[in-house]
């Protein structure tokens, strides 16, 4: 039984305590949140223990065998060098951070400790998904030129994860641009998007205030001339 611990108490960290207690294999063995008041509530709500950070719930509780990292992009980096520090193995809400070099850089360090970093691109683990990207794999519906998506964020999140990165194409966006590429490249290892063009728009009031979009839209043509739109 590996025993995980969930850091962040928000949207995410919630659904990824309640998906580690029906996952087989793994037991939820803690949870940290700067906030403790947070914290401790849904270590009473699961019975186990809870703490402020990592490093005080390790202190007590001993290490995990993995640390999932569901808080603000921003505190990301911090949590990463701690664990690869501790050679445990990591899973993070995306982004790993928003600067390129700061992500490679951790991609880098976790292999150097030999151990996972593992980034919530979920449908790359999603049977629906992946049984497209094995149709498209065995060309059993053509040279792939044209796709589409649409995607809708139900239930609306707070208005604060919002606000704090969860505009569309930060935080839904970059989930199909990544299958787009993944998928591509099943049948052009080489496919890489050579043009994009976007636009959007906020239709809440408070959203616009922050220049955060509520609607998006997004047509990236790949150098194959293959299309997603």
């Amino acid at each position: 039984m590996k025993r995980l611990l969930v850091v962040g108490t928000g949207r995410m960290g919630q659904i990824r305590m309640k998906a580690s207690r029906i996952t087989s294999g793994l037991q939820l063995c803690g949870v940290v949140d700067a906030n403790l008041d947070n914290a401790k509530q849904f270590g009473e709500q699961y019975q186990m223990p809870y703490a402020a950070s990592v490093a005080s719930f390790i202190h007590s509780e001993g290490a995990p065998d993995a640390i999932w990292i569901s808080t603000p992009t921003d505190t990301h980096e911090a949590l990463i060098e701690y664990a690869a520090s501790l050679c445990i193995p990591v899973a993070t809400e995306k982004p790993v951070a928003m600067d390129p070099t700061v992500t490679e850089r951790l991609y880098t360090l976790c292999a150097n400790a030999n151990i996972s970093l593992f980034c919530s691109f979920q449908r790359r683990a999603d049977p629906h998904y992946m049984a497209m990207v094995e149709r498209v794999s065995l060309g059993d519906i053509g040279h792939v030129q044209s796709m589409r998506s649409i995607f809708r964020d139900h239930p609306i999140p707070a208005i604060e994860f919002l606000v704090n990165g969860g505009d569309l194409f930060h935080d839904c966006g970059v989930h199909d641009i990544d299958f787009a590429r993944f998928i591509m490249q099943c049948q052009d290892k080489s496919a890489e998007i050579k043009r994009v063009y976007a636009t959007g728009h906020a239709f809440d009031k408070t959203l616009r205030t922050h220049n955060v979009l509520d609607l998006v839209n997004a047509l990236l043509t790949f150098d194959n001339h293959a299309m997603y739109a």
